[in-house]
């Protein structure tokens, strides 16, 4: 188990900085679990910070080197999505996500689903514009660069439990 403040060692690409930062700040550089052997990459040390708590999802190898399983998402749902609901992929859900054509005051959910992070340069045939939530004080300070992928919303949220956020449009492919 890794207490927030603690180093965590993880596979990322290898062009990831070695300077010693948060774990959050790395998604990006972080390959996926699921991706292809040929995938060349290294261990990488960041900082296990309050907000990763429960928003990534690792695998450690026998080494010790944690590969991203998955992220979980922070959403809007509409009537569809189904109740009780049980963990799921955001894929699984989507009727149940409330799309961006859709106004935000529509939800009748706001939920968490799991993730795949793709691959670096992956082309996935489906993407679609959703609702995402971002933690309220987050907008006022921080840019939200346009087309977006809602994994990139999660610089933006706190730890599990927040507050009830500020919807945005974000890509979900």
């Amino acid at each position: 188990m890794v207490n927030p403040g603690e180093t965590l060692r993880v596979w990322m690409y290898e062009n990831a900085p070695a300077a010693l930062g948060d774990c959050a700040n790395r998604l990006s550089f972080m390959i996926p679990l699921q991706a292809p052997a040929n995938v060349r990459g290294k261990a990488v040390e960041c900082r296990w910070g309050g907000r990763d708590y429960g928003r990534y999802r690792y695998v450690l190898d026998a080494e010790g080197v944690a590969h991203l399983e998955d992220v979980q998402l922070l959403l809007l749902g509409n009537k569809e999505l189904p109740q009780p609901l049980a963990p799921a992929k955001c894929r699984d859900l989507l009727p149940g996500i409330l799309h961006s054509m859709d106004q935000p005051s529509q939800a009748t959910w706001r939920f968490v689903c799991t993730y795949e992070m793709p691959v670096r340069n992956e082309q996935r045939p489906q993407v679609t514009e959703v609702w995402g939530v971002v933690t309220s004080d987050s907008t006022g300070t921080d840019p939200l660069p346009s087309n977006r992928r809602c994994w990139e919303l999660l610089a933006f949220l706190g730890g599990p439990v927040e507050t009830m956020g500020t919807p945005v449009r974000c890509l979900l492919d």
